[in-house]
């Protein structure tokens, strides 16, 4: 794909569509440059979206980078040998959590083609779909959390090397939104659900 291709990549409406391109179309040196590309990526997104209280949107992504940060090195940097690594993109997908579920002309075919660009470095955009409601292909709320639970042990099964805690940024998705007052008690009830289930199913005391 020429440069200029690349430069007119993505198509949708955003008005920082200029800037997405930009970032979408930049050859990366390495994982560590991921959560650069990721906060920026989802900074261009974002801008402008509010959320139900009328609260910038990107707050909440803030939020959920900070406490994914914190759960990582509580319960995962310890213990794992390739650290570096695990924390860069596990940053990089708290980032990039909502990004195609919040914008309808972005998709996983972009982070494909990124990552093809970038010498096939998967992991990331793999684990943002699995995090992403408008990739599960019909898959009801309860199995899409039952997905995202099974992805560290059985990563290979969704396309991508298993051994990333994907369930710690869903986890600290649902605490924020679970945290916002004056949501439904329907939705309060779907929040707990997920994050027991999740908890359940990694057999961890995660809070």
């Amino acid at each position: 794909m020429s440069d200029m291709a690349r430069q007119n990549f993505y198509k949708g409406e955003n008005k920082n569509a200029d800037e997405i391109n930009m970032i979408l179309s930049q050859k990366l040196d390495g994982v560590s440059d991921w959560p650069f590309y990721a906060q920026a990526l989802a900074e261009a997104i974002h801008e402008g979206q509010v959320d139900k209280s009328g609260q910038p949107y990107i707050d909440h992504v803030r939020r959920v980078v900070a406490r994914t940060q914190e759960l990582l090195e509580r319960h995962y940097l310890k213990i794992t040998v390739d650290l570096a690594r695990l924390h860069h993109e596990m940053i990089s997908v708290a980032w990039l959590h909502d990004v195609i579920e919040d914008d309808p002309y972005l998709s996983f075919k972009h982070f494909n083609y990124m990552t093809s660009y970038n010498g096939g470095v998967q992991r990331v955009p793999w684990m943002v779909m699995v995090l992403s409601r408008s990739e599960q292909n019909g898959r009801t709320y309860q199995e899409y959390i039952e997905n995202i639970g099974r992805f560290e042990n059985a990563g290979e099964r969704f396309g991508a090397p298993s051994g990333r805690p994907l369930h710690l940024v869903k986890l600290a998705d649902l605490w924020d939104n679970r945290g916002r007052g004056g949501i439904p008690k329907s939705l309060e009830k779907r929040y707990d659900r997920a994050i027991d289930t999740l908890r359940e199913m990694q057999k961890e005391e995660v809070a």
